[in-house]
């Protein structure tokens, strides 16, 4: 639900980057670069960039799978606006910490009238996962089975485990050494 739409507005390079793949579940390596921790190298920020990229294009997802534990987790637009101009320009600052401010009234509960697409989107756990493992998190996540941000929440045990399963799995992707093709 992220790719497609967001990623059609970047630059064509950026873009091509970003070929959404058929959804599959396999942990190949998402990207051919080397040990993309951060520091302060240019080329090294640049290729964390493009490996960011096409991680969210290889994990994204239309739908949910047949399985029963499988939901959304919702993140506010702005926050993937600045994350994609974070990944289309070297200049551009690290989007900072997840958080859920135009969501969320002060009290917690959900603000009147969000709009999926126009104040949140819809990411698959993998994501997520990424997200916070690269950016952090301020919010705890929300996360549900439809696109409806009002529609019943994922019980929270069921989302702790999906998260931790989910986390290991990032982990492991994101940290395999990058294949020789």
């Amino acid at each position: 639900m992220l790719t497609a739409s967001l990623v059609a507005g970047l630059p064509r390079p950026l873009a091509r980057l970003a070929r959404p793949r058929e959804e599959d579940d396999d942990t190949s390596t998402v990207a051919s670069s080397d040990d993309l921790d951060d520091d302060d190298d240019d080329t090294s920020s640049i290729a964390r960039r493009r490996r960011e990229l096409s991680f969210v294009a290889h994990f994204d997802k239309k739908s949910l799978s047949p399985h029963p534990n499988d939901c959304w987790l919702l993140i506010e637009t702005s926050w993937l606006q600045a994350w994609l101009r974070y990944v289309a320009s070297p200049a551009a600052p690290p989007p900072g910490p997840i958080t859920h401010a135009s969501l969320l009234r002060r009290d917690g509960t959900l603000a009147p009238n969000l709009l999926c697409k126009t104040h949140y989107r819809c990411i698959s756990p993998m994501v997520w996962s990424l997200f916070v493992m690269l950016h952090g998190a301020t919010a705890r996540p929300i996360a549900r089975f439809t696109t409806d941000i009002y529609d019943c929440a994922v019980a929270a045990s069921a989302l702790a485990a999906l998260l931790d399963r989910v986390r290991l799995r990032t982990t492991c992707v994101w940290h395999q050494p990058a294949s020789d093709d």
